[in-house]
């Protein structure tokens, strides 16, 4: 997977209030292999990554593997979060940048990326969780 795709810098930012996110389309392992994907992305409060704990992201996490299995019911889906240049993070300060890993065995479609929008409202639902906690 191209290295750059994981930066907001290619991706549509959208806002919210102070508020900057953005949410990476599906990127393939390879033209010919859809069985496995990732979607990349970030949200900013006044162009900072926040930092989320993890008992806050376990609601996310929930939300967005239910949007994946309503279209892929035996999805292996991982969520994980990273800082830009890898350094380590405690569970208190979890940063805001993530990435979605689903494997499908049978492939995913190109075409059916319709529940892209569902990922979108959990991206929004957990801004309005930090914006209104």
């Amino acid at each position: 997977m191209d290295k750059k795709l994981y930066y907001c810098d290619y991706w549509q930012k959208k806002s919210i209030s102070d508020y900057t996110y953005c949410l990476s389309d599906l990127i393939f392992q390879n033209e010919k292999d859809t069985s496995l994907a990732q979607i990349h992305g970030i949200i900013l409060f006044k162009d900072s990554v926040l930092k989320y704990t993890k008992e806050t992201l376990s609601v996310f996490e929930e939300e967005i593997r239910g949007v994946i299995r309503n279209v892929y019911k035996e999805a292996i889906i991982k969520i994980w979060y990273y800082n830009e240049d890898d350094s380590k993070f405690d569970v208190e300060h979890i940063p805001s940048r993530f990435a979605i890993t689903i494997q499908v065995s049978e492939g995913i479609s190109k075409t059916n990326v319709l529940f892209l929008n569902d990922l979108e409202k959990c991206v929004i639902n957990l801004i309005k969780q930090y914006n209104f906690s």
